[in-house]
């Protein structure tokens, strides 16, 4: 059995392999422009969040959660258990777009290989986007 302790580097890819992806970071970057050529109904030219631009963020992962009191306390610990698979955090607060909060949160789960959601305290998940 491996000592993780002993050598993090291969704990880190193990957890990177159960997620699906332990790939270089420019695959996983042409799979997500890949993945962005599919606009969704929100995106069409008649769609809400048209004009709404999709990118990848190869190297980053979406938080969604509701802002409380604890907000900070969840994304230091997401910040610190991700960095060392190559992760940081990001999220609709990033961005000074004008258009509606759906909009960007629709088009930062699009853009990213990782997501998670902690809406309320009962629907919380982790995605991962293939």
């Amino acid at each position: 059995m491996t000592d993780y302790i002993q050598n993090p580097d291969d704990k880190s890819n193990r957890i990177k392999e159960w997620l699906e992806i332990n790939k270089p970071k420019q695959e996983i970057e042409n799979d997500l422009k890949e993945s962005l050529t599919i606009r969704g109904p929100l995106f069409t030219e008649n769609g809400p969040c048209n004009g709404i631009p999709l990118e990848p963020f190869p190297d980053q992962y979406f938080v969604a959660q509701e802002f409380n009191e604890t907000k900070n306390d969840l994304r230091e610990t997401l910040d610190a258990s991700f960095k060392d698979l190559g992760f940081s955090p990001i999220s609709a607060e990033d961005f000074m777009w004008t258009e509606n909060i759906l909009c960007k949160i629709a088009a930062l789960i699009q853009g990213t290989l990782l997501v998670y959601i902690n809406l309320a305290p009962v629907k919380t998940g982790m995605f991962i986007w293939n």
